[in-house]
């Protein structure tokens, strides 16, 4: 059995995303496809290039959190282990308990900790910063989404275990395996990039409700508009936030996504990564989204309970597995098919029927481009 793109299906997945700069939604977009360890098929839309790069926002945190495979699989990083066997300054009022599992899985106690420019810059500073940081619950026994906090402590145990800059460690480990540019750090400033730009309102509950048909399930902010924004700022973008300050074109996260079904460069030990990519580890409610987190060490994953479309991923493949971002950027691999898609955009909408509805037409379209041949 071979698999190839049907040239049908393909040109309604650009009509979709045509729609959408029609109606206003968004000013600038991208797609990609990946299939076999390349880039299949690839779009730029309105006022994007091909060559235009997105903020990828929380898109970011699955390349953060997949350079941790490779010292699990070696036992340099135990998921068991305390944070603060690695970091001692992060051991205080009461995180001495919060484990690296926790850390990665979203169930670590501290989701809205801060961490400001003064601070993030250097080890020492952040060091200085998680010292300060309390806990908001008793780790491991709620699912609070942290928007930035978890990944600025797995940048400073990246540093630690690489003795390299977290930047620099991602960009060897991720992206210069498969040829492409860093996503995070002071060179992305070389590169064409698109702003962000907030749209619209947020509609009343009864008009949320006609969409999502359960209160549970209208998604919550995660983060303020302001704080996104920011990373607009040219200085905000070159310091490289690791919650989510990744800026790449579609083809780039779609490659790197190929690079996490494929491994072409050997860079990640294979049962480490297929933990990473398929062994749930938190299945507790995410209270910002309403639904199970169905979260492994390093991702979130489409999951089997009828939800995977709240979770940015498509209904028909329940292994896929990656990370949405904000402004419904999304980005994802299917281990099933072979499949990789990511679609980015420049508009924060604050209409979440926007995002959730184009989400979940695009994704059941892009699996559809893939068919089958005996």
């Amino acid at each position: 059995m071979s698999a190839s793109t049907d040239p049908a299906a393909i040109a309604d997945l650009e009509a979709r995303i045509a729609t959408e700069l029609d109606v206003g939604n968004i000013l600038a977009a991208q797609f990609a496809i990946g299939f076999g360890g390349e880039i299949v098929a690839s779009g730029s839309f309105g006022e994007a290039l091909d060559d235009t790069r997105f903020c990828i926002f929380s898109a970011t945190k699955a390349l953060v959190s997949s350079t941790l495979i490779p010292f699990i699989a070696s036992g340099a990083l135990d998921p068991a282990a305390t944070v603060a066997s690695y970091i001692p300054e992060f051991g205080t009022n009461g995180k001495d308990v919060v484990t690296v599992e926790q850390l990665t899985t979203m169930r670590g106690g501290f989701p809205m900790a801060p961490m400001g420019p003064k601070y993030w810059g250097t080890s020492a500073g952040r060091r200085s910063g998680f010292a300060r940081w309390r806990l908001d619950y008793e780790p491991g026994t709620r699912c609070i989404y942290h928007p930035m906090a978890a990944h600025w402590v797995q940048a400073e145990l990246i540093e630690t275990l690489s003795g390299k800059p977290y930047v620099d460690h991602i960009h060897e480990t991720i992206t210069a395996p498969l040829g492409l540019a860093p996503a995070l750090g002071p060179t992305v400033g070389e590169l064409p990039i698109h702003d962000v730009r907030i749209h619209g309102e947020r509609p009343d509950d009864a008009a949320m409700l006609a969409t999502f048909g359960d209160a549970r399930y209208v998604p919550l902010p995660a983060i303020g508009v302001d704080a996104l924004l920011a990373l607009n700022a040219p200085d905000v973008r070159l310091s490289g936030v690791p919650g989510g300050g990744g800026f790449l074109r579609a083809t780039d996260l779609a490659t790197i996504y190929q690079g996490l079904l494929n491994n072409p460069a050997g860079v990640f030990p294979e049962a480490a990564l297929d933990d990473a990519r398929s062994n749930i580890r938190n299945q507790l409610l995410d209270e910002l989204s309403g639904v199970s987190a169905s979260r492994t060490l390093m991702y979130c994953t489409a999951g089997d309970d009828g939800h995977a479309d709240l979770r940015s991923f498509p209904s028909t493949a329940p292994r896929a597995f990656g990370h949405m971002g904000a402004g419904g950027q999304i980005a994802w691999g299917d281990p099933d098919t072979g499949l990789s898609f990511v679609f980015l955009n420049d508009t924060l909408h604050q209409d979440p029927r926007v995002e959730y509805l184009r989400a979940r037409d695009l994704n059941a379209l892009a699996m559809a481009c893939l068919t089958t041949v005996n």
